[in-house]
């Protein structure tokens, strides 16, 4: 950041730019990593019409000179279109014209990446550190929406993917888009028909998201049910409140239409002998969530509970038990299996 400083304005980021195949956009593959250009950054910045940058070595330049190559410096400065042109963005089921949930991504000419107006422009990636319903994969950012957003574009081209789980077909297509564009509607369309011929997809292992947000990026990844696993990290307790052994979210006597599920049960874990998770059961929380001291519990926790007492307990009140990320930690999983307590595994 010392490389390029502004006055009468504020860097926000500088970060490098991502080079999307632009051009082949539409025949290209979903989820492709962009390249990362080496010698392009891309400065994300606000300032007043008379700011100038200020660049290594001493040399100054106008905001309103950006196309002009600096003598002194040799280094460009080329502008990008301000995504100032708001637009309201539809994601339609063909055949139904229905608006479905969806995973989407938006970037502009330059790479940048255009999130809807209510979506982090910079998802965090870190654990558990980011709150809006974001995909960081790798540098390739997406959001979810439940088929409607307002998005701010700019104009030109811009470039668009969405996808839907395994068996809606993918959709790359390039708009663009104009000071009369008010409205783009995508849409999608069925490739498989698993669904319709009694298969059902699920996730057994998710943490940190509220159930509402669970909800909804399981109905745009096309995960009919989710279960959302409350659990301790040290002092750290996470959907504890979200758990109260009775409601599974997205039924039709909850108000949803019984096809995307989530339920919220419980990751209880000892760093040595093992992780299990405890899926649907009803009642109360199966306590101690974890034991045996950092980092799973707080410091200086005995071991007041064993994976097989938990996986037990759990079948007494109607649940399921899964050992996750098998094979590790693998303690105690071999004699949880040869009892016969864990229903399944969950292969990492």
């Amino acid at each position: 950041m010392s490389q390029i400083e502004l006055d009468l304005g504020q860097v926000i980021a500088a970060r490098p730019r991502l080079v999307y195949p632009n051009e082949g956009w539409e025949r290209t593959r979903q989820n492709l990593q962009p390249k990362t250009g080496s010698r392009e950054i891309l400065v994300e910045y606000a300032a007043h019409d008379d700011a100038e940058f200020h660049l290594e070595g001493g040399a100054r330049m106008a905001l309103h000179d950006l196309e002009m190559r600096s003598a002194e410096s040799e280094l460009v400065l080329e502008p990008v279109e301000p995504a100032d042109q708001r637009v309201r963005l539809f994601v339609v089921e063909a055949g139904t014209n229905k608006v479905v949930p969806v995973k989407l991504h938006v970037h502009g000419r330059m790479g940048e990446y255009l999130a809807p107006i209510d979506r982090s422009r910079n998802p965090n990636p870190l654990w558990f550190e980011n709150y809006s319903p974001d995909f960081c994969h790798g540098n390739h950012l997406a959001t979810y929406i439940n088929g409607e957003a307002t998005i701010d574009l700019p104009l030109g081209e811009v470039y668009v993917e969405i996808t839907k789980g395994f068996e809606i077909k993918p959709v790359r297509k390039t708009y663009t888009v104009t000071p009369e564009t008010k409205q783009i509607t995508v849409e999608i369309e069925k490739a498989l028909y698993w669904r319709e011929e009694g298969w059902v997809t699920a996730d057994t292992h998710v943490h940190f998201l509220s159930p509402a947000t669970a909800m909804l990026e399981g109905a745009a990844e096309g995960v009919n049910v989710i279960n959302l696993l409350a659990s301790q990290w040290g002092e750290l307790m996470t959907n504890v409140g979200d758990f109260d052994g009775q409601t599974t979210f997205g039924t039709k006597a909850a108000g949803g239409t019984g096809e995307f599920l989530v339920r919220v049960g419980t990751e209880n874990r000892q760093h040595v002998l093992g992780h299990i998770s405890l899926l649907g059961y009803s009642g109360k929380m199966i306590l101690p969530l974890c034991t045996g001291g950092a980092d799973e519990s707080a410091i200086g926790d005995p071991v007041d509970a064993l994976l097989t007492e938990w996986a037990q307990q759990c079948r007494k009140q109607g649940g399921l038990v899964v050992l996750p990320h098998f094979p590790d930690p693998r303690l105690e999983n071999a004699a949880t299996i040869v009892l016969g307590e864990a229903d399944a595994v969950e292969i990492f």
